[in-house]
């Protein structure tokens, strides 16, 4: 037996929610108000955008065949850093993934060649480091394997020259912990000084604590 109920609004304004023909329950989105909320707490968390750097350069097309090099974004004081996503930013030729450049690292390496030892990707937080690749990049295609979104504009940067970018959302923000020793790096193991340029994107947001 099906029993007829009424949901209106407790505010005495007597609004009542609807039932659809396909039976769905109808609502209304109403826009967040800031009302009453004091500035300080509207401007508390503010969109972010930076790269990782090394010794204050985001130019990841470096020699770490020897030493490797590390790229990094790092927690800070009164600062708690939520990274969302993160995109690969790449220019030079052989760069074409619709062709057999999908099998190489750009012009690091030849045709059918990958990394010797390949880019490495991780986060430490709380002292704790969860590798997010889980095996290195050592081809240009092996990106696929973590992206949720790429671009490739073939001939654009000249002739010849290629732009590529891979997207990687994360599931949940890794989380970059004021004051600590919480990370975000790139590790660069091969010589990569054949890519015209090379650099990663860190999106998210920043939630100020004082």
């Amino acid at each position: 037996m099906a029993l007829k109920n009424n949901i209106t609004d407790g505010t005495g304004t007597d609004y009542a929610a609807q039932v659809l023909s396909n039976n769905a329950l109808k609502v209304q989105s109403v826009p967040e108000s800031s009302k009453g909320i004091p500035p300080e707490e509207l401007a508390n968390l503010r969109l972010f955008r930076g790269f990782l750097e090394n010794a204050g350069s985001a130019d990841a097309n470096v020699d770490g065949s020897t030493t490797s090099a590390e790229f990094i974004i790092e927690s800070s004081l009164n600062r708690n850093l939520w990274v969302t996503s993160v995109r690969f930013l790449f220019e030079g030729v052989n760069l074409e993934m619709n062709s057999n450049d999908f099998r190489r690292f750009g012009n690091a390496t030849s045709a059918n060649t990958s990394l010797t030892n390949g880019l490495l990707f991780r986060s430490i937080q709380s002292g704790e480091t969860v590798e997010l690749f889980a095996d290195p990049i050592g081809f240009m295609g092996d990106f696929f394997t973590y992206a949720d979104d790429y671009l490739n504009l073939i001939n654009s940067v000249g002739s010849q020259e290629d732009f590529l970018s891979f997207d990687l959302d994360f599931e949940k923000p890794v989380v970059l912990a004021e004051g600590g020793s919480d990370s975000l790096r790139l590790v660069i193991q091969d010589d990569l000084t054949g890519i015209d340029k090379f650099q990663v994107l860190v999106r998210g947001y920043q939630e100020f604590t004082s």
